[in-house]
């Protein structure tokens, strides 16, 4: 009896243990929306942000791939593209660009889809300000009068 007994505190002490580290893990897999211009914008209206994404086996340079393993990371990047596109389905978000070759996705999202964005860990790695979105002023040519 007491061999039984030692035998579930250890199946239970590993339970345990594991549960810690898929805890640990999931909330690793949380993507960082910590821009605080990202989350103001989308408060009040709708913010126009970069989400960069999660492939499997993580993202590299075409010129380091094969042909074959180009179209692969390709395919990779158009899927997880689409994942994002379709979970954030009855949110406030516009597609502005997708991206093939780079996993990114260029949206203008509400408060609703920060939200959404939150909770896709799985194929989301982190979100911030599409700083190309502002307007910077052209500078004046040479010799113009412009101010």
């Amino acid at each position: 009896m007491m061999r039984t007994s030692s035998s579930v505190l250890v199946m239970a002490g590993l339970a345990m243990a594991l549960v810690g580290c898929v805890t640990s893990m999931a909330s690793d897999r949380n993507p960082a929306i910590s821009d605080p211009a990202v989350r103001a914008a989308a408060a009040t209206g709708l913010a126009r942000a970069i989400v960069e994404l999660r492939i499997p086996g993580g993202w590299r340079p075409e010129g380091e791939l094969s042909p074959e393993g180009a179209a692969r990371q390709h395919a990779a990047i158009a899927s997880a593209q689409h994942a994002v596109i379709t979970r954030l389905a009855g949110t406030s978000f516009r597609v502005l660009r997708v991206y093939d070759a780079v996993p990114m996705l260029s949206l203008e999202i509400g408060a609703d889809a920060v939200a959404a964005l939150e909770g896709m860990g799985d194929v989301v790695t982190r979100v911030h300000e599409d700083a190309s979105a502002t307007p910077q002023p052209t500078p004046a040519p040479p010799g113009s009068s412009r101010p």
